[in-house]
């Protein structure tokens, strides 16, 4: 498929530092959810609470606690997106 291609369809993932000051994470969150709900959302916070409570309303989201690995990274988007990342 072309980058073309790609550009048009929009984005199948995005990656959000829950704890962001403008807009803030929750208000990404839910504006992705509303405009785009099939995008998957994967949510990076230092603090581990709030993000796990909201992920829990996103039906295709993950949240990666920082500090994080490239490995960690990686495991976190699969399961944002759905694959399987369990073998690798």
């Amino acid at each position: 498929m072309s980058g073309n291609a790609n550009a048009r369809r929009g984005a199948g993932s995005v990656f959000v530092h829950f704890s962001a000051a403008r807009p803030s994470g929750r208000k990404m969150l839910e504006r992705i959810q509303e405009l785009r709900p099939e995008v998957a959302v994967l949510l990076t916070s230092g603090y581990s609470e709030e993000p796990a409570r909201e992920r829990s309303r996103a039906p295709r989201a993950a949240f990666l606690r920082k500090p994080y690995r490239p490995a960690e990274l990686g495991r976190a988007l699969a399961e944002a997106i759905g694959l399987d990342h369990s073998q690798g």
